[in-house]
């Protein structure tokens, strides 16, 4: 494969040449188009951070651009990167966060902000940014470029980190019908259980580990643990999971297949075991977004209910388009048959859904998910001629209020609303649910 990107991802110094040559080479363009001072003076602004001369290169970028707003925020820039390479890299990502949060579409101030987040060791924001670009990228050589610097990225820091919790009131944390009474078969009988509200804590960690083998080969090792936990303990739910994954690059193509095991407890006690191979690819498009596709499989052992044991194999395919430097949207589908021991358990799943995100102005970070599943089951429920048919809508809005950020941590709140349609009743139920969490990702 490319030896020269290896190369550079191996050796600082390269990729930071390789940075700053195309960062300066296109900075106007990232100013806004017709803003920009004719004769270009970012490659003379360079040369005079290089050299130290920070006073001349200050008053340059004052006669960047005729528009009095976008005069200061070249100044901003200028200084931030003065700041950079002086290695204050904290408060040269302070200033760029800044100048993000009142124009989020400046592409080459993003730029920057990645590459100093990278310097700063901040694996997953500058991950999050130059993937933001790469989905922007009007070119497929820019595109690779960004991607290559996610690369190395990686290869710098090979290990990943993470955690999140949240407080997370749900009107249903049993997920169960409100109703005294439900009809089955046309028999009327008391649900066993009811919607129950009530405060959860929303919890996980994970982390990984990447061994570059090869060119473009790599081997990651992960973990992570996730979980709700509430008062009434019977409704806690805690998922171990691990995998391992073999990933292929051959630009503009990702090929990946590994093992993927997970064990989930209800209520703190042993409820099932799964494990099998996942296979994904990915396929980058430059400016018309990544598509992505999915398969896996996994066999399913229940510690209690033998009539769940079986298998689950499933296709999902997904598409990301960058609609502007600071929004995107994402949509897809997929299906999962699920095979059990008893066929009342046994079903088709499909499922469509599509998420929109965007950076304002005012730093503040929005998205908004929607979904829906259908659940075909196999065998004829008890009291009915007929199987169970359950049809599920997902809402979720979110914002992350960059602003409030406090030592790189910043707040996000989220609310999310499900409901469940079936035409057995027992299996009908809604639920809303307001999380806040904290975040370290944007």
């Amino acid at each position: 494969m490319q030896i020269a990107r290896l190369f550079s991802c191996w050796s600082k110094l390269a990729a930071d040449v390789a940075f700053f040559a195309v960062f300066y080479a296109v900075i106007c363009a990232g100013l806004g188009a017709g803003q920009a001072h004719a004769a270009n003076p970012f490659p003379e602004i360079k040369m005079l951070i290089e050299s130290g001369q920070y006073d001349k290169a200050m008053a340059l970028s004052a006669h960047l651009t005729s528009d009095p707003e976008m005069s200061v925020i070249s100044q901003q820039f200028t200084y931030a990167l003065i700041l950079k390479r002086q290695g204050k890299l904290t408060q040269a990502a302070a200033i760029m966060r800044e100048i993000l949060t009142q124009k989020p579409d400046l592409t080459r101030v993003r730029q920057e902000l990645a590459h100093t987040l990278s310097l700063m060791g901040e694996k997953k924001a500058a991950i999050y940014h130059f993937s933001l670009l790469a989905d922007t990228a009007p070119s497929e050589s820019l595109r690779s470029f960004y991607e290559d610097f996610i690369d190395r990225v990686n290869l710098d820091r090979p290990w990943t980190l993470g955690g999140y919790v949240a407080i997370a009131p749900s009107s249903n944390i049993s997920d169960a019908t409100d109703e005294d009474l439900v009809h089955v078969g046309g028999v009327a009988l008391a649900p066993g259980e009811k919607a129950e509200s009530g405060v959860g804590l929303n919890y996980g960690a994970n982390g990984t580990y990447t061994f570059e083998l090869v060119d473009d080969l790599s081997l990651t090792f992960g973990g992570s643990v996730t979980g709700l936990a509430y008062r009434e303990t019977q409704y806690n739910q805690t998922q171990f999971g691990g995998f391992s994954q073999l990933s292929w690059r051959m630009d503009p193509w990702i090929f990946s297949g590994g093992i993927a095991a997970e064990r989930v407890l209800i209520g703190n006690e042993p409820y099932r075991t799964g494990y099998g191979p996942v296979f994904s690819v990915r396929r980058s498009f430059g400016p018309f977004g990544v598509t992505s596709a999915s398969v896996s499989y996994q066999l399913l052992d229940y510690d209690e209910i033998d009539a769940f044991d079986g298998y689950e194999a499933g296709f999902s395919l997904n598409h990301r388009y960058a609609l502007t430097a600071a929004s995107s949207i994402r949509f897809g589908g997929g299906y999962n048959h699920v095979h059990a021991e008893n066929d009342i358990n046994s079903y088709d799943g499909y499922n469509v859904n599509a998420k929109y995100a965007r950076e304002w102005s005012g730093g503040i970070l929005t998205d908004i998910a929607v979904s829906g599943t259908l659940r075909d089951y196999v065998g004829d429920f008890p009291l009915m001629t007929k199987p169970r048919l359950d049809r599920r809508i997902d809402v979720e809005v979110g914002a992350t209020f960059r602003t409030l950020a406090a030592k790189g941590f910043a707040p996000r709140l989220e609310y999310a609303y499900s409901q469940n349609f079936s035409n057995v009743e027992l299996y009908e139920y809604n639920k809303s649910t307001i999380s806040l969490f904290i975040t370290k990702e944007f």
